[in-house]
């Protein structure tokens, strides 16, 4: 991972030389891009015997933490938008395991106002590897939200809340029903603090057979540049 995250400086750092002043929220084609580094928790909740629960009915909770490193980049246009995060993330999640991801949202706009409500379809790919092997993970989800923009300001607010459905392997599922918030805070005329949580609830259906359920938190946070 330091690899990976040494590379995304670098590439940042360069790009931003060439960066003017930080474009306003409002303002069309626009490009967004930075560093990211995050942070995850997850608490499991399941029953001793996950084929009869109701013969064992006192749950157990595991919690689970990792933290990783990533890049992002946001393009908008004034009814669209398009925007990606590709990263890794190492932790104890039932045993260590570095998951890599990469996730692609699609903003459909419906209005062009400073309060800009869309739609957001998303997808991606991702890895992980575990002690007991690799396994492809496939999210697709849609979410629903909108945006709140300053008035000749880089800032803006964005939260929406829906669903994914994460393929995990051949014989592994997961789902989420989650509430996402970003927030995008200009510091200087060139550099901006880019913040970002997820929280929500979900389950699992392991390779054992067995579902339990997830509550799992992501925060994001990196510097950003624009033009």
């Amino acid at each position: 991972m330091k690899t990976v995250f040494i590379i995304a400086m670098a590439t940042t750092l360069a790009a931003s030389a060439g960066a003017g002043t930080l474009p306003n929220a409002a303002d069309e084609h626009v490009m967004r891009f930075g560093p990211l580094a995050s942070a995850v928790f997850e608490a499991n909740v399941f029953y001793e015997d996950p084929y009869v629960p109701w013969a064992s009915p006192r749950a157990k909770s595991e919690t689970r933490w990792g933290g990783g490193v990533g890049v992002w980049g946001q393009y908008d246009r004034t009814w669209i938008g398009c925007a990606m995060r590709f990263g890794a993330t190492m932790g104890d999640f039932g045993g260590m395991s570095t998951v890599i991801d990469w996730e692609n949202e699609y903003y459909i706009y419906l209005l062009k106002h400073r309060l800009r409500p869309f739609l957001m379809p998303l997808f991606g790919f991702g890895h992980t590897q575990s002690e007991r092997g690799g396994d492809p993970r496939l999210p697709v989800g849609l979410y629903v939200g909108a945006r709140w923009a300053g008035v000749d300001s880089p800032r803006y607010l964005t939260a929406s809340v829906g669903g994914k459905y994460v393929f995990l392997s051949d014989d592994e599922w997961g789902g989420w029903v989650a509430f996402r918030g970003r927030g995008y805070f200009g510091l200087t005329d060139t550099v901006a603090l880019y913040a970002g949580i997820d929280f929500g609830r979900g389950f699992v259906n392991d390779y054992y057979g067995s579902e339990y359920a997830v509550w799992r938190g992501r925060f994001y946070v990196g510097p950003s540049w624009a033009f």
